[in-house]
């Protein structure tokens, strides 16, 4: 894949301040950065390093200085090749456990699909019958209790806290011994794991014609509080 279609497919999230977080660690100043990757290549590997765990998908090479009019001809070829390998060392030394990538997905579905769109899509059913609110009270006190789980690596001390204060342990107990969340299969719901594609296909299309809507009424400049009908025709041939 090349650099176009990564961006154009993933959210990108870069580094930068390379100079500022050497400076942090004992540039000298007039030093230039770029020297860092043969003096002090394990100073360089950990920011890059940093900047991966904290998130970023694409880390740039300390070589910003790195030209002909800053250093002879052989240093140049031999700063810029450091680079590119303590960068890569870098991200290797992640790659097999991707810490950054995990914790961007369960941030995506804690945030945007429980937080957004599951609860908001509860509310009426929390509402309405008696029977319905139970069960809708149900699957959220399941799924909660899964993402605090799902989360506990990445923030310990907050899903810990979390946990007691809703009730999901008693006080003698710690979430770090709590069973890292399953997939239903392993519970016994292989039923569910059949049909699982389809399902999440209906409840995605449902939210692309919540979005549709949206989109519409800020297109119009229809107030926020105006209740409106939409009507919803099949697409030829479909």
């Amino acid at each position: 894949m090349n650099i176009k279609d990564f961006i154009k497919h993933n959210n990108t999230v870069l580094d930068g301040a390379m100079g500022t977080e050497l400076q942090k660690r004992g540039l000298p100043a007039g030093c230039r950065p770029e020297t860092y990757n043969l003096t002090h290549p394990d100073t360089v590997k950990e920011i890059h390093r940093a900047y991966f765990e904290a998130g970023c998908n694409i880390v740039n090479s300390n070589t910003f200085g790195a030209n002909s009019l800053n250093f002879e001809h052989g240093k140049l070829e031999e700063i810029i090749a450091a680079a590119l390998e303590l960068a890569k060392a870098a991200r290797e030394a992640l790659e097999g456990f991707k810490f950054h990538q995990a914790a961007h997905e369960i941030y995506e579905m804690v945030w945007s699909t429980f937080c957004d769109w599951f609860i908001e899509s509860c509310k009426p059913r929390l509402y309405g019958d008696p029977e319905a609110k139970k069960q809708t009270l149900a699957v959220l006190d399941f799924v909660l209790w899964k993402l605090l789980r799902l989360l506990h690596p990445f923030m310990p001390f907050v899903t810990e806290e979390l946990a007691h204060q809703m009730d999901f342990l008693k006080d003698s107990e710690s979430i770090m011994y709590a069973h890292y969340p399953t997939m239903f299969n392993e519970l016994g719901l292989d039923d569910l794991m059949d049909d699982i594609d389809d399902i999440l296909d209906l409840v995605e299309d449902k939210f692309q014609m919540v979005r549709a809507g949206r989109n519409l009424r800020v297109s119009y400049d229809i107030a926020p509080g105006k209740k409106l009908k939409y009507h919803i025709y099949k697409k030829e041939g479909e």
